[in-house]
């Protein structure tokens, strides 16, 4: 079994929301951070979530997305772009 930590994105925090309302979030911080911390304790994949995208209706935070996750494993991220355009809608 693989299990995929998330990471979710919310006005440039990562964030763990109560039953899905953007109202109620706990903040964690920087979500490179995170990422680097879950890497750190053996995570080879992350799943990422652009909450400001979800609520908006278009992506908001895929543009720095490779840049930083990228200098975390030194790999790009792998992303189906398709089913990322078709989330939004």
């Amino acid at each position: 079994m693989r299990i995929y930590p998330a990471i979710d994105i919310l006005g440039g925090k990562a964030v763990r929301l109560r039953q899905g309302r953007k109202t109620d979030a706990t903040v964690y911080g920087n979500p490179l951070d995170m990422a680097k911390k879950w890497v750190r304790k053996g995570a080879e994949w992350l799943h990422v979530v652009d909450l400001d995208g979800a609520f908006e209706g278009e992506p908001k935070n895929t543009s720095n997305l490779n840049s930083d996750y990228t200098c975390v494993r030194r790999r790009p991220v792998r992303r189906d772009s398709a089913n990322i355009l078709s989330s939004y809608h």
